[in-house]
């Protein structure tokens, strides 16, 4: 089991581009995480993960009103829907990152999100395929995130790794 342990060095910049106070980076992190987990350990495909998917990608999305499961009306009074990420393969394809990619290992049950480096930035061990690639995405979004942020020396963090009992 890994757990990443961050915290944040100045919590006193957190304001968006109009100079509001923005939420905390960790508390999109922190839901992204589990988002993850949800989408992970999930029974089945279902509109309303899609439409969670969808919220957490684009955050936009909630400022619209929503019509049903995955689907808002925008200010023009056009529909806007979430891609069937839990159902279809391809559509939960559209969540790796730029400049990474989706392997199935050999006899694996899993998918992997991998990129320019060697090491697995994303897990996803659902048996449902779309769910797996959803929560591999995730995950190596989230990861790419925490990495962002360490570099821009936001944020430290450690890595744990330990051993389940």
């Amino acid at each position: 089991m890994t757990i990443i342990a961050a915290g944040y060095r100045d919590r006193t910049d957190f304001t968006d581009e109009t100079g509001e106070v923005a939420p905390h980076p960790l508390s999109k992190i922190a839901r992204m995480m589990f988002l993850a987990d949800v989408v992970d350990l999930a029974t089945e495909p279902s509109r309303a993960l899609d439409a969670w998917i969808a919220t957490e990608i684009f955050p936009s999305l909630l400022g619209f009103r929503a019509a049903g499961p995955g689907i808002w009306i925008d200010d023009d009074g056009g529909r806007v829907r979430a891609l069937l990420y839990s159902s279809s393969l391809s559509a939960a394809t559209t969540l790796v990152p730029e400049q990474y990619w989706i392997e199935r290992p050999a006899g694996g049950a899993s998918i992997e999100v991998h990129g320019p480096d060697p090491n697995i930035v994303g897990f996803g061990e659902n048996t449902h395929m779309p769910l797996a690639a959803s929560a591999a995405a995730l995950r190596a979004r989230t990861r790419l995130a925490l990495a962002r942020h360490r570099e821009e020396g936001r944020i430290h963090s450690k890595i744990f790794e330990v051993e389940a009992r």
